[in-house]
């Protein structure tokens, strides 16, 4: 259990640095997504993560360095030009994620606006990211699962562990409901350490 951990835990810091995507996490999915008119699209919506990233509601937004091959219509069809794209970012288009799919070259989840006017495809570990980690009263909360899942042993990921449930409980309101939930979502990820089970208010974050 140690070893998938340290190895998932490298994953996702290759990630954060952009050394590598998603696929690293996977077993069986190592090359980085460079086309997707190659990727194989046949793989199911994995449901269960759907579920819980669109229970998060409008709460997500490209990137800010999100290009040209940032944000796609369709899994198979050519990406939106990067003109387009900037565009979004720039008017701080809000998302949804109402699907997430596992496919051959890595994760990707679909976002559709709230007024459903702009939409499309992007890959979950580069392209996307929760607004709420500029909430300042969550910042010190969102340090701290970090380093959490970001601890190389059991016994240092629990101490820090502890550490983030006493900052949520200090938080009011809506924030502690976020926290709350956060917290539950990173107990997932120690007991089962997949990048799926990371706290959705995390995405964009590590």
């Amino acid at each position: 259990m140690m070893n998938k951990r340290l190895a998932i835990i490298g994953a996702v810091l290759m990630l954060a640095s952009g050394a590598v995507t998603t696929s690293s996490v996977q077993a069986d999915t190592t090359n980085s997504v460079q086309d997707t008119q190659n990727v194989n699209t046949e793989q199911t919506i994995n449901e269960a993560w759907t579920n819980k990233l669109a229970k998060a509601g409008y709460t997500f937004k490209l990137a800010k360095g999100a290009g040209k091959d940032s944000l796609y219509p369709e899994l198979n069809a050519k990406p939106y030009s990067k003109k387009y794209v900037q565009k979004l970012v720039k008017k701080n288009v809000v998302f949804k994620i109402d699907q997430a799919k596992e496919i051959k070259n890595g994760s990707f989840v679909h976002l559709v606006s709230k007024n459903g006017k702009y939409h499309g495809w992007t890959d979950f570990a580069s392209g996307v990211y929760n607004k709420r980690k500029t909430v300042k009263a969550l910042k010190p909360l969102i340090k701290a699962e970090k380093k959490v899942i970001s601890a190389t042993d059991t016994k240092k990921a629990e101490q820090y562990f502890g550490k983030a449930k006493k900052l949520a409980a200090k938080l009011t309101g809506h924030n502690k409901k976020l926290a709350k939930t956060s917290i539950k979502q990173l107990q997932e990820w120690l007991n089962s350490p997949t990048y799926a089970n990371l706290p959705v208010l995390l995405i964009g974050s590590l």
